[in-house]
């Protein structure tokens, strides 16, 4: 998520010098850009997992976690807010190459409304 809560990191790097880099990941050099997005698929998809994290948390057990879990479902639903309020997709914003390898933007589950 953004430090703001607001949106979700869509890429790491740069498409156009990852794919021209024929060596070791951890060898190559240069910037590497961070991109965000508030679209409201990358948005719903982020409140999907952590709605579910809230949902384990939330079971007795070894993996109990109240606080966190609630901190979760916080978040989750502020994110469900953003994305209703950009309906955006991320495949319209992301450029030929996204759109051509991920077959366009998928539809997420909202289970923390």
């Amino acid at each position: 998520m953004d430090p703001d809560g607001n949106g979700t990191v869509t890429q790491v790097g740069d498409t156009q010098a990852d794919h021209a880099y024929w060596g070791r990941p951890e060898q190559q050099t240069g910037p590497r850009p961070v991109k965000r997005e508030r679209t409201a698929d990358t948005l719903a998809n982020s409140a999907t997992i952590l709605t579910a994290a809230s949902m384990i948390l939330s079971k007795p057990g070894a993996w109990a976690d109240a606080a966190l879990a609630a901190n979760y479902l916080t978040r989750a639903r502020r994110l469900v807010a953003v994305a209703d309020a950009n309906p955006r997709l991320y495949a319209d914003s992301a450029g030929a190459y996204v759109s051509s390898v991920s077959g366009g933007p998928r539809p997420a589950a909202l289970p923390c409304r």
